[in-house]
């Protein structure tokens, strides 16, 4: 193993026995001479108390810089870190945005800020979608965040990156802003599946390559997470989901409108001082916290207390709770350390009136029994035996039941029988389970909806009665869908 490591260095080796000897000659000698480094294995804070901020190759402590040795899991991050131009220019080029009616740019700002702050909450990790047209500005904001720390190009986590990708580098920041550009074209479940591990804090269990042991877990991460697309994350889980009210809850989402500057010239500088400008905020920003540490934590809960309070908010919304007070007082402590001007009062009122929307649009996701009958028939609308009844038919001379001629057959399967005259259908049950596992609607609360609302019973019924297929009867979950049923209900067309 050691030739193998020195010849990879370009070191041809031929008496082993000797450098063996020397190495460890030497390593001896240096351990009775020294104390190891430790080298992170992530960003962020170095321990619950918040006494050092690990920041590329720097551990940030209250009145020093100390030097962070590279470890495998953050060597290759470490020059996204070197700061690059000057704070000045940098304070000067963030406040671009001190202008009314860029609360939300404010506020994406205020994330990179609010992050290092979810350390204080019980929460791991809080997420803001922001979905909108092309040209709105919503890449840019992303941008100007991820300044405070580094470079935004490599900090930005970009579509073409992998899932796996957007949850390591969730690890390995640990505590920094995780900021992840055009999510569009992911799909709903890949989407469902981000914003439960986002929330949950860590990557999902794996086996190490080529040995029983399971692959190396960091510590749980605590930060804020900002995606962007041009639909919206929630709209489109709901297309594989009947009610996607949990990732509503851990995802905030706010939609960006286009927002007019005076010039195009404005932004090509604006963008162009960001490129050139970057690194150097988040080093005064963490002295400013470590140094005012108990401030720090009865800003926070005041301005949790307020957000709660005018947002009216209760334990359901926590995570949107977290997400406006962390990114509130990062903010508010940005501003008390000299690094942006902002209005943090106007910032506060547009994340109120975000965080009222949102509670709105769950409110509205609930569908009644109704809905979710239509939905299933019209999924499975080919699979349906459409026949009028047989119950008024009397067997034939030979005893044979008269056939009825189907107004359309099942195709490749059968899931329910819809008797046309009587507006009665027989649903099977297996097929229903199955479809609201995918759609995750509890099958024994549906079904009990369908029989105190929709008159459902369960009753043993032949599927294919009238048919030339004669099969013996089956369970099956009856539910009348006639005119007279609907006025019952106070579900009328009128209405």
């Amino acid at each position: 193993e050691l030739r193998k490591q020195l010849s990879m260095q370009g070191i041809a080796v031929t008496r082993m026995d000797e450098i063996m000897q020397y190495t460890t000659t030497w390593v001896t000698e240096l351990q009775s001479q020294t104390v190891a480094d430790e080298a992170h294995k992530q960003f962020g804070w170095t321990n619950e108390n918040l006494e050092g901020f690990v920041l590329g190759n720097k551990e940030i402590r209250k009145d020093s810089i100390e030097f962070n040795p590279p470890s495998t899991q953050t060597a290759g991050l470490f020059p996204s870190f070197e700061p690059r131009g000057t704070l000045e220019d940098w304070k000067e080029t963030i406040n671009f945005y001190n202008r009314d009616g860029f609360e939300l740019h404010q506020f994406v700002v205020g994330t990179s800020f609010g992050s290092p702050l979810m350390t204080m909450s019980p929460i791991n990790c809080a997420g803001l979608h922001l979905h909108g047209g092309s040209g709105v500005g919503k890449t840019t904001a992303m941008a100007a965040g991820a300044s405070v720390w580094g470079n935004p190009e490599d900090l930005i986590i970009h579509e073409r990156d992998t899932y796996n990708t957007k949850m390591n580098r969730g690890e390995i920041y640990h505590n920094l802003p995780l900021y992840m550009d055009e999510l569009t074209n992911a799909k709903g479940k890949e989407l469902s599946n981000l914003a439960y591990q986002l929330t949950g804090g860590r990557q999902r269990g794996r086996m190490a390559a080529s040995s029983n042991a399971e692959r190396y877990r960091g510590e749980a991460w605590s930060l804020i997470s900002v995606s962007t697309g041009n639909t919206s994350l929630i709209e489109t889980i709901n297309m594989i989901k009947a009610m996607p009210k949990a990732e509503a809850q851990r995802i905030m989402e706010c939609r960006v409108k286009k927002m007019y500057f005076d010039t195009k010239e404005e932004t090509d500088v604006f963008s162009t001082c960001l490129q050139n400008n970057y690194g150097h905020a988040g080093e005064v920003y963490v002295q400013y916290v470590m140094n005012n540490l108990d401030e720090v934590k009865r800003i926070f809960q005041s301005v949790q207390t307020a957000v709660d309070k005018k947002a009216g908010l209760t334990a359901e919304n926590r995570f949107w709770s977290v997400l406006v007070a962390s990114t509130i007082t990062g903010l508010m402590l940005a501003k008390r350390a000299g690094l942006i001007t902002y209005d943090t009062k106007k910032i506060f009122a547009w994340a109120v009136e975000r965080l009222k929307e949102n509670k709105r649009q769950v409110e509205d996701m609930s569908i009644s029994v109704e809905e979710t009958l239509n939905d299933y028939i019209h999924e499975h609308w080919s699979n349906v035996l459409w026949i009028k009844s047989t119950d008024d038919l009397r067997k034939q001379e030979g005893g044979v039941t008269e056939l009825v001629i189907p107004e359309a057959n099942a195709r490749i399967k059968l899931v329910a029988r819809y008797e046309t005259d009587l507006k009665r259908v027989y649903l099977i049950p297996k097929p229903l389970k199955s479809w609201c596992s995918e759609q995750q609607i509890n099958y024994a609360s549906l079904i009990s909806d369908f029989k105190t609302k929709l008159g459902a019973k369960t009753v043993k019924t032949r599927l294919s009665k009238g048919t030339k297929l004669d099969l013996p009867p089956t369970w099956v979950i009856q539910v009348d869908c006639s005119i007279d049923n609907e006025n019952k209900t106070g579900n009328t067309e009128d209405e």
